[in-house]
């Protein structure tokens, strides 16, 4: 597993440890871990900024929750 270090060198990113509401101006589900399943759109649109998008390239949520997706 890469650990938060190798991640910022790597590709320029911080990880979070929790999600603050109202920050995000998108959220890109991205792996099926069961941390990101575990998410509900509710509690995704509740981390974005009003004018944000949602887009789940793993089909994890409903596609009406989302903005986008394969």
């Amino acid at each position: 597993m890469v650990n938060r270090h190798e991640i910022r060198r790597l590709y320029g990113c911080t990880m979070v440890d929790t999600l603050a509401d109202g920050r995000y101006d998108a959220v890109i589900l991205a792996v099926a871990h069961r941390e990101f399943a575990d998410l509900t759109a509710e509690r995704l649109r509740r981390i974005c900024k009003p004018a944000s998008v949602i887009y789940d390239v793993k089909n994890i949520l409903p596609r009406d929750a989302v903005d986008g997706s394969l």
